[in-house]
């Protein structure tokens, strides 16, 4: 590589056990002159299907110095594989996607600087992704913006390909698909699993929203492309085996806007995996071993967003208390929680501690973080308000667009309700292709 190749824009993608030819989909709506960094990890020396994904990957590749090839994959797209498959290069079994997206990024960051790449935006995904052609357009419009955006995540929805059967007497262009054996009620059962999914991640934003938290965006790790600047200055991805995308949105949040996007959807496959402890592939796996999944399924209720809603308005309103308790004084389940965490106590300090309201404002925002907000939820959850099924749900005081809930046409009714882009996922009988 020299310096004379130059990069409009870098998407970094890990892998493990995918197939090289479905690999490929993921960027066949993009045409900008880009670099795919590809990161091939396992942490399993008998990993015949990351090792055979390897072979295939780098077979045509055009420059290899140590664990890197540089592949031409046509006139505007090259890609640079990361081997971490090789026995001197594998991964340890602590170490999983984190340290993946980690080497993917901080490669990318290189670039950046260096010149190779010239918009500063890290674009972040995965295999099993989809990305529409208007892709690139949010981080070229946020480059050109004066405001200081830290990372943008993008809207996405989540697609059965070809492990959804046709309905009865209909014929399908799919040959020799995986799964083209499975019965009308198991696709329906697979969809339903994916809508309770998807149903979870948009409430959780939308009740975010409602309640004004600065933290109300999806933690998607294929729908999120940061700022080099802010990736430096929150030192990049954390190392861990799931969450990374999570923690490292929760950083960059005290550091710049975390913008959404209202670009095109990225189609994300709900394939059944345990690539993870959680996630997509695990969610849905869980959610269809459920005897009754619309029943059994349980989310937040909103009462717990009211309460949060009414501690984020009050917390700036303690610099005028001599008391942080008094300040909830009226309200026993927020009075209870701060005493209990401790977490008026740490606040008090702070405020004795700084010395303007702008100061400690920035502090509350800081402190109060996705974690925290999510460790309240689950306080509220745990002490005061269990987790309850969607049809309980719809019958509280929020509109969702239906108020009983008994088959996959009412989730589809919630999930467009809560934001989720148009037509979130194909009819029963459809089939997608890569």
């Amino acid at each position: 590589m020299t310096a004379k190749i130059a990069y409009e824009h870098c998407l970094v993608i890990p892998a493990r056990d995918e197939d090289w030819r479905e690999i490929q989909q993921v960027w066949r709506n993009l045409t900008a002159r880009m670099i795919v960094i590809l990161i091939l990890n396992t942490s399993d020396e008998d990993d015949h299907e990351t090792e055979r994904l390897l072979t295939e990957a780098i077979s045509s590749h055009l420059l290899n110095s140590g664990n890197l090839y540089l592949s031409r994959l046509n006139s505007s797209i090259d890609c640079l594989i990361v081997d971490r498959v090789s026995k001197n290069w594998i991964f340890k079994q602590t170490e999983g996607v984190g340290l993946a997206r980690k080497i993917g990024a901080d490669i990318a960051l290189s670039m950046i600087r260096s010149g190779l790449v010239t918009n500063p935006f890290i674009n972040n995904t995965d295999a099993d992704a989809e990305l529409p052609a208007d892709y690139f357009d949010a981080s070229q419009l946020n480059t050109a913006s004066d405001k200081k955006v830290a990372a943008i995540v993008r809207p996405f929805r989540h697609v059965l390909r070809s492990d959804q059967a046709p309905s009865a007497g209909e014929e399908t262009s799919i040959k020799d698909a995986p799964y083209q054996a499975q019965t009308q009620a198991q696709v329906q059962a697979q969809v339903r699993a994916m809508l309770l999914y998807e149903i979870s991640l948009y409430y959780y934003v939308n009740r975010l929203k409602h309640a004004n938290s600065p933290y109300a965006f999806h933690t998607v790790g294929s729908t999120i492309a940061v700022n080099a600047k802010d990736y430096a200055l929150v030192r990049g991805t954390p190392k861990r085996l799931a969450g990374e995308d999570f923690y490292l949105l929760n950083k960059l949040a005290k550091t710049g806007l975390v913008l959404s996007s209202s670009s095109a959807p990225i189609e994300l496959d709900a394939r059944v995996s345990h690539r993870t402890p959680f996630g997509t592939g695990s969610s849905i796996d869980r959610i269809q071993r459920l005897s009754n999944p619309i029943e059994e399924n349980l989310y937040y209720q909103p009462a717990i967003f009211e309460l949060l809603k009414a501690l984020l308005a009050r917390l700036p309103l303690i610099w005028d208390e001599n008391n942080v308790a008094h300040t909830f004084r009226h309200d026993d389940l927020l009075a209870d929680w701060g005493a209990e965490t401790g977490a008026f106590d740490e606040i008090g300090k702070q405020k004795h501690r700084l010395k303007s309201r702008q100061v400690f404002v920035k502090f509350l925002r800081d402190w109060f973080d996705g974690f925290r907000t999510l460790k309240f939820v689950h306080y509220m959850r745990d002490k005061h308000y269990p987790s309850q099924p969607i049809g309980w749900i719809c019958k509280q005081d929020i509109d969702l667009g239906v108020s009983t809930v008994s088959d996959a046409s009412d989730l589809r009714i919630i999930l467009s309700k809560l934001g989720c882009p148009p037509a979130s996922v194909p009819p029963e009988h459809k089939i997608t292709t890569r």
